[in-house]
């Protein structure tokens, strides 16, 4: 049985697919990015397919649809592959040649995909919610600016507040300014009430996950961190070390040594944070560390406490308490036991 590589140059209308048999293209396809299309091709090959395409907005989709119907389907990381595109032309055609390529010499980084349809409608309603939840943050920073030009302090409880909000509007004698205001609470409403509606549908999808409840346990960490944690890091036995994990969470640190000094001496290694990391693993931990620290009573407040005593910088110290949080979390994961003060 024969074997094809196939590297495709995916988009929204169309798909240039270059297929490699024998260290050679043999042949070109561009077709409508439908599923079907793909299936037809595969058929027609008729032998053992390895197929590359590069994270996208399409990627999970593909994935979903595509990756048991071949040998083996890779969605790698394009930054990977920059400085291989920006050698020489460019055009869908000569992306899907490299492409293939990059997969036939195994010079990708591949980017994890999850078929599991549950787990992909409760990333999907992680998403909404954080999308929503910053355009109300938007909304009133909005409402906040607009009283600053009339110069007009907004309370945050009337903002916040309906009722009081129907009170407060009776001190506003400027017309234009009320109803500019009027227009932006009544999106701002809106925009809350879609919050709370993604936020009923998370509670609804997380009740079929243990994993999530038992995390909730946890100082700092509330239903919203543990489904973002979840979704995104989705199986615990993802990365090979915690090195890597902290550092795809944006808590790890990154070393960096080149050369040597005047005396022949290797120079000294510097430690920095990553420049590509997951956000809103980021914004999970570090803002479950910083609740954590807050709180009363728990054994991450104490470590924190401890860092500081011996010297180290205060953001330095929440990021060892990130690190310790997402350790913890993932021996729970693990190991399916509940968290206990002490033990972690």
């Amino acid at each position: 049985m024969k074997t094809y590589y196939i590297g495709a140059d995916v988009h929204k209308h169309s798909s240039n697919l270059a297929i490699m048999n024998k260290n050679q293209i043999i042949r070109r396809e561009e077709f409508r990015t439908e599923i079907p299309n793909f299936l037809k091709l595969f058929e027609e090959l008729n032998g053992n397919v390895y197929m590359i395409i590069e994270e996208s907005t399409l990627a999970g989709w593909l994935y979903c649809n595509l990756h048991d119907k071949v040998k083996n389907f890779v969605v790698c990381d394009p930054r990977k592959n920059r400085a291989i595109y920006d050698d020489g032309d460019k055009d869908d055609q000569i992306d899907a040649g490299k492409l293939v390529e990059i997969l036939k010499n195994k010079s990708y980084r591949e980017v994890y995909h999850n078929d599991d349809a549950d787990r992909i409608e409760l990333k999907a309603w992680v998403k909404l919610y954080d999308t929503h939840v910053k355009e109300v943050v938007s909304c009133k920073n909005k409402i906040y600016s607009l009283g600053g030009k009339y110069g007009v302090i907004i309370p945050a409880s009337v903002v916040k507040n309906v009722k009081l909000r129907n009170k407060w509007h009776l001190n506003i004698s400027d017309t234009r300014l009320l109803s500019q205001l009027n227009f932006l609470f009544t999106s701002l409403d809106d925009k809350v009430k879609q919050v709370k509606l993604a936020k009923r549908q998370l509670e609804a999808l997380c009740g079929k996950y243990d994993v999530i409840d038992k995390w909730c346990q946890l100082p700092g960490i509330g239903l919203i961190r543990a489904a973002t944690i979840f979704t995104y890091i989705d199986t615990p036995f993802r990365f090979s070390n915690r090195s890597k994990l902290h550092k795809y969470c944006g808590v790890g640190l990154v070393r960096s040594t080149s050369g040597t000094d005047q005396n022949g001496r290797p120079k000294a290694t510097r430690l920095k944070l990553p420049k590509y990391y997951n956000r809103h693993l980021k914004n999970a931990f570090v803002g479950g560390a910083l609740s954590a620290i807050s709180a009363n009573n728990n054994m991450f407040k104490d470590y924190y406490e401890s860092l500081i005593l011996k010297g180290k910088y205060a953001n330095t110290a929440r990021r060892c308490v990130a690190r310790k949080l997402i350790n913890t979390m993932m021996g729970m994961w693990k190991s399916k036991q509940p968290y206990i003060e002490g033990l972690a």
